[in-house]
């Protein structure tokens, strides 16, 4: 048996493992900001988009309430990236940036991405640290 045959083995594991986590944080991810995106007529909470290696900058006028679409829509893209994925996930929307910092004070008065990642950190600490 060849010296490399383990190692080649553990390899494959610690890529499926890794990807699966990643995986896993950005499915996270992508339902925080999705439920902590302020819920109004507009398009906002319908505009996070999953990219895959880069930054998706589209953005759509169709409202998604509930955020359902989005979610799936999203869920089918981060399920299908590659071994070891950089997953993107953006809003383009023009008043994005203003929600992130407050503008919504009374639905989400500390934004939106930063709130969700601080819970993500939080969740997924220790299997982080494992990893």
């Amino acid at each position: 048996m060849p010296f490399d045959s383990p190692v080649e083995g553990y390899v494959d594991e610690v890529e499926e493992r890794v990807t699966k986590l990643v995986r896993r944080i950005a499915l996270t991810a992508l339902k925080g900001v999705i439920s902590a995106s302020p819920v109004q007529d507009g398009p906002f909470r319908g505009n996070h988009h999953v990219g895959l290696t880069k930054p998706d900058h589209s953005s759509s006028s169709a409202a998604d309430k509930s955020g359902r679409t989005t979610q799936a829509m999203g869920e089918r893209k981060i399920g299908a990236s590659e071994s070891y994925p950089t997953i993107w996930i953006s809003n383009a929307m023009p008043y994005a940036n203003r929600l992130e910092n407050g503008w919504s004070k009374i639905q989400a008065p500390r934004g939106i991405y930063s709130v969700t990642f601080t819970a993500v950190m939080a969740r997924f600490a220790h299997e982080l640290r494992d990893a």
